[in-house]
Order: C-alpha cells, then sequence, then structure tokens
C-alpha cells in the first residue's frame, strides 16, 4: 500500500474515533442524573416528564439532563410541599434542577419562602414571565432580607417578572433587558444599617436604600416614615435623600415605606419597608 493511502486511513481513522469521543461525551451529558433538592419542585418535574409520549421513565427521582430540557409549558406552577400537618412549607434555599429546564416560557413559584439563590432561574432563558408568590406572615423566612435579582440579566425575552413580596434594593440588573413590561415587587427589608439621630435636632437623613432600574425613569417616588408603633413621623424627599425630623426620643428604629409607580403604567412598581434601628448621639 502507498504511504499516501496509509496516511488517508490513517486520519480517516483518528477522525472517526474522535467522533466517537464527541459523541460518547454528548451523550454522556444528555444522561446525566440532576438532583433535585426541593420536594415540590422535584415532584413537579417528575410528572411533567411522566406525561411525555416518550422517554419519560425517571428513576430513584433523579431525571436526566435530557428528560429536563424536553419539558415544553407555556407555563408551568410550582407549589412548595407543607409538612404532614400543613402548618409550615418545606425550607428550601436553592432552585436547582430548573436550570435544565430551557423550554418553558413561563413560571410561578409559589410559597418558597426561603430561596436565597434564584440564579437556576437566569439559566431558563425562553423565560418570558416569572411570578414569585410569598408568604410575608413568615417570620422565620428569608423573605425580610434584600434578595439579588442579577440572574435576570441572562434572560433577554423576559417580559413579566412579577415578584410580590419579593424584597429587591437593586433593580439595576433589568436595565439589560428591553422587553420589559410589567416589574412589580412588594417586598421588606428588617435590619437595614443603622441610622444616626441626633439628640438635639431629633432628625437625621438617609439615602434611598433602592437602586432603580430605567423601567422606574418615569415612576413618581412616595415615602413615609414610621415610629414602630405606627405612629407618623415627618419626612421630606429630596432627590435621592429622605429627611425625617420630630423624631421621639424613645424611638428606636425606623420603618419607611418607599414606593415608586410609573403613572402612566401601574405594573411599573416597587415599594419597599425598610427598617432600620436608630443609632442617638
Amino acid at each position: 500500500m502507498k504511504k499516501s493511502h496509509k496516511l488517508l486511513i490513517g486520519v480517516g481513522l483518528v477522525s472517526l474515533f474522535s467522533l466517537g469521543i464527541l459523541v460518547g461525551k454528548h451523550g454522556d451529558a444528555d444522561e446525566r442524573k440532576i438532583y433535585i433538592p426541593s420536594a415540590g419542585i422535584r415532584e413537579k418535574l417528575v410528572m411533567e416528564i411522566g406525561d411525555a409520549e416518550e422517554n419519560n421513565l425517571v428513576e430513584n427521582e433523579l431525571p436526566t439532563s435530557l428528560q429536563l430540557s424536553q419539558i415544553e409549558k407555556d407555563h408551568m406552577i410550582i407549589q412548595n410541599k407543607q409538612n404532614d400537618a400543613g402548618t409550615n412549607y418545606e425550607k428550601v434555599f436553592s432552585l436547582d434542577g430548573l436550570q435544565e429546564v430551557k423550554n418553558t416560557k413561563g413560571i410561578s413559584l409559589l410559597m418558597f419562602n426561603n430561596v436565597i439563590d434564584y440564579r437556576p432561574l437566569g439559566e431558563m432563558t425562553n423565560l418570558e414571565h416569572i411570578q414569585l408568590y410569598l408568604d410575608t406572615s413568615n417570620s422565620d423566612s428569608a423573605v425580610k432580607k434584600s434578595v439579588d435579582v442579577s440572574f435576570v440579566e441572562k434572560l433577554k425575552k423576559l417580559r413579566i417578572f412579577d415578584g410580590g413580596g419579593l424584597p429587591v434594593l437593586d433593580l439595576t440588573p433589568f436595565n439589560t433587558l428591553d422587553n420589559i413590561e410589567k416589574v412589580f415587587m412588594s417586598g421588606t427589608v428588617e435590619g437595614g444599617a443603622p441610622i444616626a439621630v441626633s439628640k438635639k435636632n431629633k432628625s437625621t437623613i438617609l439615602a434611598n436604600p433602592v437602586t432603580y432600574s430605567k423601567q422606574f425613569d418615569h415612576a413618581i417616588l412616595k415615602v413615609g416614615a414610621y415610629d414602630l408603633d405606627g405612629n407618623e413621623v415627618p419626612v421630606t424627599v429630596s432627590g435621592d435623600n429622605f429627611f425625617v425630623s420630630g423624631i421621639n426620643e424613645e424611638t428606636n428604629a425606623l420603618t419607611f415605606e418607599i414606593e415608586k409607580t410609573d403613572p402612566k403604567n401601574n405594573y411599573i412598581s416597587h415599594t419597599l419597608r425598610y427598617t432600620c434601628p436608630i443609632s442617638w448621639y
């Protein structure tokens, strides 16, 4: 056999071998088992896979990456699991597993009160609609701590973000999104940084703790201030600063109700109850 023919055969064999490796790796990725820590999310996704016409068998509640990627829904509603007595919801801190669900356009997550990591939603790149419904009466939860929403930066198709009681201080990740029709949140943040108040003039200045996105450029800001007994305290807004006066010396904390809503589009609305301790000097 001529040397050139041997060389061609050798190259062909190497190419076939390489292709086999690539196909094998791709197959392994598709068959990767995905652990889903939340019982509520796991049950819902396994049910959706079971309703498929093929590739619908899930072993040991561990769906594969391929099975999850084949879930196609216009909107999927997932509710957190309650205990047997129906008094408390499962403490879920992560939404792991949802990042594999690539072909769903909308998702509602109900009563996932302790989630601190929403990044898996950022991998659901076909999402157009997100709804988060939290039990804000639950004192033992993460719903009164500021949440990072930077995950939305990847969701270029997102039109509606209904955060419900989600407490968010930084809305600037929405600046990267051009299709937004609705941004709605009404949350509570407790344990803000202490504010210094003079015993002499019983007044203070607080910079607005909320940073808004471009969707709020035409929104109107309203601010109220209250002591812990619910008594209103005089407050004047100047730009991003709140001037508070007439504070009773027995007051040890203030709650600010900060609302910003677009008068021409009430679906662009952000409300925050922000409580911070007072440090008298």
